[in-house]
């Protein structure tokens, strides 16, 4: 009698011990459960996060539900008519997998593509607005010069005579690009003339023609007054002697003192009916630099 109520009570007792586990284990797994959960929906809050991030630039910390309806909007473009051609154009130019596309990315992407179509096409218009202008402006240089004589003086084809805006577009023609309008005078820091180049000035009357233009070269010390400075000199008058095809009217020999500031000491100079051609050195500030001065007065 006392060995059955023992075997009664040992079963009853592993039985107890079986639920308290089960109901343990069940607890366990029902805290797990609620865990993974947890991060499950959280790794979602990020990802939807740092895509917000990517999209916007925006990374202050923003309220979810704020996110969360940016989210929705940008996932509606997914449904728009079109959306799947873009789609596929998009991963055809980028060589993107389809399923790592952001639909903001498609958006900018077709934002920049307009951009571009829009900028090409105002190039295009400007293009042809130049050129109708060019037609326009060059008609106009051909009719005004067609009256106008020519001198073996002219730089380039640029005759005395001309209107600033002619003046202008054959400067530019004849590669002058670099022009700067100083009212009674045009300037252009670099004039290419025989083997250097030159500050040059293209001046213009009351009238408004062009009558002179003077060169300058850059300035040298005074020890590279013979060095330098007189053999470009000579570069000129060689210059000028084979545009006129003649040797100089006047040679003046220049020594170091008759070099002073405020006039050009003359070294060669030509003279026709109408045009007067002046080459020679000049100083400035103790700096000395040749110097050309061709007057259709």
């Amino acid at each position: 009698m006392y060995s059955g109520k023992r075997n009664f009570y040992s079963v009853g007792m592993f039985s107890l011990m079986a639920v308290l586990s089960l109901l343990f284990l069940s607890k366990e797994l029902f805290c797990q459960s609620l865990d993974s959960r947890e991060t499950f929906f959280d790794n979602i809050e990020l990802s939807i996060r740092n895509e917000y991030i990517h999209c916007t630039g925006d990374s202050s910390p923003r309220p979810i539900h704020i996110i969360l309806k940016w989210k929705n909007s940008i996932d509606s473009l997914n449904s728009l008519p079109g959306y799947a051609k873009l789609l596929k154009s998009y991963c055809e130019e980028t060589g993107i997998n389809p399923v790592d596309v952001r639909a903001c990315d498609i958006l900018e992407w077709q934002k920049r593509k307009l951009r571009e179509k829009s900028e090409n096409e105002k190039l295009i218009q400007e293009h042809i607005r130049r050129t109708e202008l060019k037609k326009s402006d060059s008609a106009f240089v051909e009719k005004e010069i067609s009256g106008i004589s020519r001198s073996v003086f002219d730089y380039h084809d640029i005759p005395f005579g001309v209107s600033k805006k002619s003046f202008r577009y054959l400067a530019e023609r004849s590669g002058l690009t670099n022009l700067s309008d100083r009212g009674h005078y045009i300037e252009s820091d670099s004039v290419p003339l025989g083997n250097f180049f030159y500050k040059g000035a293209f001046h213009f009357d009351t009238s408004g023609k062009y009558f002179k233009y003077e060169l300058e070269s850059e300035l040298f010390p005074l020890d590279s007054l013979d060095k330098k400075v007189r053999f470009i000199a000579e570069d000129l008058i060689a210059d000028f002697r084979m545009k006129s095809g003649n040797p100089p009217d006047h040679i003046y020999g220049v020594g170091r003192f008759d070099i002073v500031s405020g006039r050009l000491s003359i070294l060669a100079m030509w003279r026709t009916e109408n045009i007067s051609a002046y080459i020679g050195l000049a100083t400035y500030k103790y700096k000395y630099y040749a110097k050309a001065i061709i007057s259709n007065r």
